[in-house]
């Protein structure tokens, strides 16, 4: 496989933390009899927005095409409402849920 030459490494990098942050946060009430400090909890917190926001930054950065990447992040929007009506069975934006997180970056992206 060809390495991209565009990748930001800084960008790689903190995502790596961010992956590793969420598995140990979710895996942390498994393992700990304790309540974590307020500080703990907050940057367990702040790894899956932090994941997304990178994911939409990246992916922006990436394409070329616009209109290509608007017709994409409005699949990944389609797929969303899918997803929660048919198999969650919730009403389409009754959450923030990541994938809307990820298209609604993109489409803010691609608009400013």
């Amino acid at each position: 496989m060809e390495h991209n030459k565009s990748r930001v490494q800084q960008f790689d990098t903190i995502r790596g933390i961010a992956i590793v942050i969420m598995i140990w946060a979710n895996s942390f009430p498994y393992l700990a009899n304790f309540t974590p400090p307020p500080l703990f909890r907050a940057l367990m917190s702040l790894a899956a927005p932090l994941f997304v926001f990178l994911s939409g930054i990246t992916s922006y950065y990436r394409s070329t095409n616009k209109s290509k990447s608007l017709i994409a992040y409005m699949a990944v929007l389609l797929m969303a409402m899918i997803i929660d009506f048919g198999i969650w069975g919730i009403m389409p934006f009754s959450t923030f849920d990541v994938l809307y997180l990820i298209a609604f970056a993109g489409i803010f992206l691609l608009l400013f």
